[in-house]
């Protein structure tokens, strides 16, 4: 079973309309790219960054981010991670492009927030 995050630390930095200035200006600046921020679940033993914002391209995969990612959180060969999509934290495929997950599941600060937490991956 999955946990919920705690808290974003994002949401509590600033405010909504402090969040949507800066998810507006990355959209202008970078017109196919999609505002995410990736955080690590709160019971979750892999990964050492708390919250990352980027700017991800509208047409990149939650697998190619995933890849993306891997390197950057030091994982072991056993380790996978599960992505967890806005408040909700529902589990999404792999094969699911940024952009489509930004128009279902973004928050009313123009943001796309997502969770990773490990799986097993070798039983």
């Amino acid at each position: 079973m999955v946990r919920k995050r705690d808290k974003w630390t994002f949401l509590d930095e600033y405010t909504v309309e402090e969040r949507t200035g800066q998810a507006q200006r990355m959209r202008r600046h970078h017109p196919g790219c999609v505002p995410v921020v990736i955080a690590r679940a709160s019971r979750s033993r892999v990964g050492n960054m708390k919250e990352l914002r980027v700017n991800v391209p509208g047409n990149m995969t939650l697998g190619q981010l995933h890849i993306t990612l891997k390197d950057r959180l030091c994982l072991r060969p056993t380790d996978a991670l599960i992505f967890l999509v806005g408040s909700s934290n529902t589990i999404v495929p792999p094969s699911s492009s940024l952009a489509y997950l930004y128009l279902q599941h973004s928050h009313i600060d123009l943001f796309l927030y997502l969770t990773y937490c490990e799986e097993n991956a070798l039983g």
